[in-house]
Parts: C-alpha cells; structure tokens; sequence
C-alpha cells in the first residue's frame, strides 16, 4: 500500500543561433523577414551576397533582411548567399549559407 512518486525538471536549451533558409517578402505578414536569431551574441555582421558574389545587404545593427537592395529597390527571388560573423566572448567565428528568397 506504498505509493512512490518522483518528479524530474527537465531543461530545454535553444540552439545559440537559428537561420531560416527562406523567407518571403510580399507583405502577407509571414515570413516577410529574413532574420537570424542570435542568442548570447556579443558582436556581429552580417552580410548577404548574390550569385554573382556582389555583397547587397551589410548589417552591423540587426541580424535580419527585408529582401531590399541598397536602392529601395526589391531583389528578384532566387538563391542568395550569407555570410555571419559572430564574435562571443572574445572568440569570432564565420556562418555561411545559402538563402532562398520567394516572392
């Protein structure tokens, strides 16, 4: 006539960064930003480059991308590339990958 109980806490650590490897800039309210999320980051930049490894987009500020070039003007849909330099706690590593833009 015992009853044993036990509890066990379980933690769930999110990966310290997220990329998503598309996104949809048309203004439907979803997935309208390419944005990277950094967690514990200290310094960044990020950079976008098209096929032809012209860099369009450079970012110090925010880890995201509106799908606009430096003119306002919209980038045509494709593949683009990314590259993400992150510095914690004194050491800098590089992120690279490919981004598919939809519109």
């Amino acid at each position: 006539g015992c009853i044993v109980m036990d509890s066990v806490k379980i933690q769930v650590k999110r990966p310290p960064i997220y990329i998503p490897n598309s996104f949809t800039p048309n203004g439907d309210g979803m997935n309208d930003i390419f944005k990277i999320q950094l967690n514990g980051s200290d310094l960044f930049q990020l950079k976008i480059i098209d096929t032809d490894g012209n860099v369009i987009y450079t970012s110090r500020d925010t880890a995201e991308w509106n799908g606009e070039l430096a003119e306002g003007i919209d980038a045509p849909r494709g593949v683009y590339f990314y590259t993400l330099e992150i510095e914690r706690a004194g050491e800098v590593s590089m992120i690279t990958g490919e981004l598919n833009l939809f519109r």
